[in-house]
């Protein structure tokens, strides 16, 4: 089997919070970072720029959708296997995500189970993800629909990890990550003046 090479592909947009622990959280293993930032108004490209200087770091700064900016990152990676990070994900023990590959080399992609944290209290609820996060480069493979409801599709067809048929796909339930964009939808919903209906 060859070797395993993992090429991170991040689409982002005013990540400033996580955007550096989301980033340290994977380099250690990845060939590559490539990151798409959408429009950031805040310090996310200053936090990359920095990052840059000890990881395999590459930014592209555009306006493409979510999807279409997945298509280019997907043309650009150089790995035989791409990780999808977001901007408020980190990750718990990623040194073990290239033995995956190696040790299931049947499958093609990997599903994880995530927690979503809600408060700064580190008050969280466990999830099945409905996204693939690890997945080989293969022919063919690319990115419908926009966010957040983005699909991840091949020859074969869509790679789902739920109600999915397909053999080639598995859920992996002891390794997982932390998603943190909920503490920030949450506070801001907090932050909006109360609304009377008469």
């Amino acid at each position: 089997m060859p070797q395993v090479e993992i090429s991170v592909n991040m689409v982002v947009k005013n990540e400033e919070e996580y955007i550096e622990k989301a980033i340290l959280s994977t380099g250690g293993i990845a060939k590559e970072i490539l990151i798409y930032d959408t429009g950031s108004t805040d310090l996310t490209p200053k936090i990359i720029e920095k990052l840059s200087q000890n990881l395999p770091i590459k930014l592209i700064k555009g306006n493409l959708s979510v999807d279409s900016a997945r298509n280019v990152l997907l043309e650009l990676s150089r790995g035989n296997w791409i990780l999808i990070l977001d901007g408020d994900e980190v990750w718990e023990e990623a040194e073990k995500l290239p033995e995956l590959p190696v040790l299931n080399p049947d499958k093609i992609a990997f599903g994880f189970t995530f927690n979503h944290y809600l408060t700064s209290d580190k008050l969280a609820i466990r999830h099945k993800s409905k996204s693939i996060k690890l997945f080989k480069k293969t022919p063919g493979i690319h990115w419908i629909n926009e966010f957040p409801n983005e699909i991840l599709e091949d020859d074969k067809g869509i790679l789902s990890t739920t109600n999915c048929p397909r053999t080639d796909i598995q859920t992996i339930w002891d390794l997982k990550f932390n998603h943190y964009g909920g503490i920030k939808k949450n506070q801001w919903r907090k932050e909006q003046p109360a609304k009377f209906h008469l």
